[in-house]
């Protein structure tokens, strides 16, 4: 074998080199994959904005027809594989502009750290008239600089380690705060909110989202065949991709770029973590509610239903600690897979840190690393676990930091009957359809566990809402449903079954296009299904078993 080596023949991709950030981490999976860029006359420096979406939709489209040359390999029935799109969209500390207002900076510094917070897209002109503008303002840049380039080359990194295209967003993304903030806090204020105008506040952030894309962007994210990583701030979850967010229209993961060292951190490859589907049913729910709370049994009562519950083969784990010392002690003496953290979640602008009421008393997570060792997975099933409109000092971010590898976490208020039915989906496609997926000889990713389970759950509120509103006769509503599912799962898995469900509604009714709009936008805003956010790398997390090594190696033999 060492004999027959050889050095690897780099072979000339087409596409020129431009030395810039925005193409790096595709010219990295390129170079890798044996293409080399030609020449520096494609140098990106000070060009028009055109210039720069026409060099990254290049190089991302020439990383994209690297796929072609892996389609259905034997191993992909073993390791899925992963996201074959990075949306690269860095962002500043939230606190950015406190600090730097206390460092007391010149006035020219503080011109250019206003400027980066004021940029749109992807170069910056501020004028310069001396060397000692040159000397006040190069040092905000040069930081700023320095930061980027150690963002991108470790994206690049990433990208590398799975063949996934990247597209470098323009700085405009990150400028949606107002029209966030403004759904926010009318989702909080509100807990079934009116549909007309959750519709019209939804649509003006998905509005601001979709005016910053460039067109050419939209035609890669339709190309996307194994799901997306988002690594920013912005909620791009919600970008309208057709009539779907895109966290629904595909299997979406992200991971925040703030703060550095936790970005890096999990921008680190981490290798195929296995787990049989029957291990699902040794879960650990751990409710912290007070006593008298309401919703204290809603998802003790739910997960009741849940494969084997009636003959007593679930295994799983219900506490109920009344202190921190109490739920690190129960957490760390949990050897199973998945954790459920049913509480009160709260994260107020001021201080910006969020955290879980556990005994009626507010507990910052980031404060338990060290000592809190959680599972793989965390559901963490409370309200405002990672809101867009606060700081990255979440508690879904704290759970990364204390080792979970995935969590689920909300972006907004959810309600405790919806959370505790979206739960016990989710529980049944990790167990019942994990286990007939390796029934079939393949794999499963949590990330499709997540993206199918908030699919099916949409579908479910579409036409459970239309038949309550007496737009859908009732005696259809279950074959309409079970039809959307068909469409939902594999082996049937279709990226169209949304207009499949509006077809078949609007036959079955009779109702136009406009009714269905009407009701459909106000039905999707309302959900709690854009609420939830998949952090960390649950993509590296896989429903398997002996029946999927077993198939991989025999299609392996024959394909030798």
């Amino acid at each position: 074998m060492i004999d027959a080596w050889r050095p690897w023949e780099m072979k000339p991709s087409g596409l020129h080199h431009h030395s810039h950030n925005v193409t790096l981490p595709n010219e990295m999976v390129l170079r890798s994959a044996g293409f080399i860029t030609e020449g520096e006359d494609g140098r990106l420096e000070g060009s028009p904005e055109q210039d720069y979406v026409d060099g990254i939709t290049e190089s991302a489209s020439a990383v994209f027809s690297l796929h072609e040359q892996a389609n259905d390999r034997p191993i992909y029935l073993l390791n899925p594989p992963r996201p074959d799109l990075i949306l690269l969209a860095p962002s500043m500390h939230v606190q950015a502009a406190e600090l730097i207002g206390r460092a007391q900076l010149p006035k020219l510094s503080m011109r250019a750290f206003r400027a980066l917070k004021r940029q749109r897209g992807y170069t910056i002109q501020l004028p310069v008239q001396d060397e000692q503008s040159i000397n006040e303002i190069g040092p905000i840049f040069g930081l700023r600089g320095g930061e980027l380039r150690i963002t991108t080359y470790a994206v690049g990194v990433r990208a590398t380690s799975t063949a996934a295209a990247t597209i470098r967003l323009p700085a405009l993304i990150n400028r949606s705060a107002g029209v966030v903030g403004q759904l926010a806090r009318f989702l909080r204020h509100h807990e079934n909110p009116p549909p007309i105008k959750t519709a019209r506040v939804f649509r003006a952030v998905q509005n601001a989202l979709s005016e910053t894309m460039p067109p050419d962007y939209m035609d890669l994210l339709r190309q996307s065949n194994t799901g997306i990583k988002i690594i920013g701030e912005a909620p791009l979850e919600w970008l309208p991709l057709g009539d779907l967010p895109l966290g629904i229209a595909r299997d979406v993961s992200r991971i925040g770029t703030t703060p550095g060292n936790l970005l890096i951190e999990q921008l680190r490859h981490v290798p195929p973590l296995y787990i049989p589907a029957d291990e699902f049913k040794k879960y650990l729910v751990v409710s912290m509610f007070e006593e008298g709370d309401g919703i204290a049994h809603h998802v003790r009562r739910a997960l009741e239903v849940l494969p084997g519950a009636a003959e007593a083969k679930l295994t799983g784990i219900s506490a109920a600690p009344k202190s921190t010392d109490e739920f690190v002690s129960v957490v760390n003496g949990y050897s199973g897979p998945i954790l459920i953290v049913d509480s009160h979640g709260t994260h107020a602008d001021n201080p910006d840190v969020g955290g879980l009421n556990i005994g009626g008393k507010f507990v910052d997570v980031w404060g338990l690393a060290g000592h809190l060792r959680p599972p793989p997975i965390v559901i963490l099933s409370a309200c405002d676990t990672h809101p867009f409109d606060r700081s990255h000092a979440t508690v879904a971010n704290g759970f990364l930091r204390c080792g979970a590898i995935a969590v689920l976490g909300t972006v907004l208020p959810i309600r405790s009957r919806d959370a505790a039915i979206f739960l016990v989906r989710l529980m049944l496609r990790a167990i019942s359809f994990g286990n007939a997926m390796n029934a079939n000889g393949r794999s499963v990713a949590w990330t499709n566990i997540v993206g199918g389970a908030l699919r099916m759950q949409l579908a479910s509120d579409i036409v459970r809402s239309l038949g309550a509103q007496g737009l859908l006769p009732k005696e259809h509503v279950a074959d309409i449903h079970r039809a959307a599912n068909y469409d939902i799962n594999p082996p049937n898995e279709r990226t169209d079954w949304l207009p499949r469900l509006k077809e078949r509604c609007i036959e079955t009714r009779g109702f136009n296009q406009s009714q269905w709009t009407a009701a459909y936008t106000g039905i999707l805003a309302g959900s709690d299904v854009i609420r939830y956010v998949n952090i960390g790398n649950p993509e590296a997390i896989l429903i398997s078993d002996e029946r999927v090594l077993k198939r991989t190696m025999h299609d392996a033999q024959m394909q030798a």
